[in-house]
């Protein structure tokens, strides 16, 4: 199984935040907070996805997913495919996601430390934080 999940940038604006994602072009919406801006975008999406089906585009594929399952003896396993090594277990499937999120962040990191080039795939990812490090209201602290 895959859960589905789609990189969203949101950023905050002059009056208000906007979010979108780099994987679906065309795709935006705003919002008076970040949570707001969220549940805006997520209705977005799936309003977006519904109308590329109904004129027979593709749904882009999500650049990181992870894909999960469960094994003969109960454990859960989770992967990120775009990331080789990076598989986590569980002993639920929300666990092993957390756990395989979790994995993949420490690789990202350790790649940050020791300055080697960050997964294609991730460095959406950590230019959200890169990019609200300025903003006090996103949240972001560096220690």
């Amino acid at each position: 199984m895959r859960e589905t999940r789609y990189p969203v940038i949101i950023e905050r604006t002059a009056t208000s935040y906007s979010a979108y994602s780099p994987d679906v072009s065309g795709c935006a919406a705003v919002g008076d907070t970040i949570a707001e801006t969220r549940r805006n975008f997520q209705d977005a999406l799936a309003a977006h996805f519904e109308a590329m089906r109904e004129i027979g585009e593709p749904v882009p594929e999500p650049s990181a997913s992870v894909d999960y399952g469960r094994e003969e003896d109960g454990r859960w396993w989770a992967d990120i495919e775009s990331m080789p090594g990076v598989m986590a277990y569980g002993d639920s499937r929300k666990l092993a996601v957390t756990a395989v999120r979790a994995l993949a962040l420490r690789v990202v990191a350790d790649c940050i430390d020791h300055h080697e080039e960050i997964p294609a795939s991730f460095e959406t990812v950590f230019s959200i934080a890169l990019a609200n490090e300025n903003d006090p209201k996103s949240g972001f602290r560096r220690s």
